[in-house]
């Protein structure tokens, strides 16, 4: 059922010319390790766990940084954000301090940071295709974050 979902989203997703997937099993994933930093697109991306359903990541987005070109998943994603505004374009949303921007599996996405201020966030990537059934694994899961348990 999930490689169908996956490569139903890819056909839907590759004539909108969205192409840039990011899988759980991709080896630049796998091989990142714990408390280790990567750069990507401008950002700067610490995981700070990392199990076979769950991974989180610490991430600041500079001003004008963010994660384009659209991308997407074969997990659920929600960016939690702890400092400034997160914005998606492909979303038309804005998401503030203590809000959260969800991306179901296969949703193409592209947050970035349009605001002055650098944006900081909790990223969790849970390995599920529920919205719901991610949500509530982090709520049983995880405490709630605020800035004394960032690390970058």
């Amino acid at each position: 059922k999930i490689s169908f979902l996956i490569n139903s989203y890819r056909k839907r997703i590759k004539k909108l010319e969205f192409i840039n997937e990011v899988l759980w099993d991709q080896d630049i994933i796998k091989n990142w390790q714990v408390n280790e930093v990567r750069e990507i697109a401008g950002t700067f991306n610490r995981m700070v766990l990392n199990d076979k359903t769950h991974r989180r990541f610490h991430t600041l987005i500079p001003s004008g940084k963010g994660f384009i070109p659209a991308h997407f998943h074969d997990f659920v994603e929600v960016a939690t954000v702890l400092q400034g505004e997160l914005y998606d374009n492909l979303m038309s949303k804005t998401v503030t301090v203590g809000g959260k921007m969800v991306y179901a599996f296969g949703e193409p996405h592209e947050p970035e940071n349009i605001k002055k201020e650098d944006c900081l966030l909790v990223v969790d990537w849970v390995r599920t295709i529920s919205i719901d059934e991610a949500l509530h694994y982090l709520k049983l899961k995880t405490k709630h974050y605020n800035m004394d348990y960032f690390t970058l």
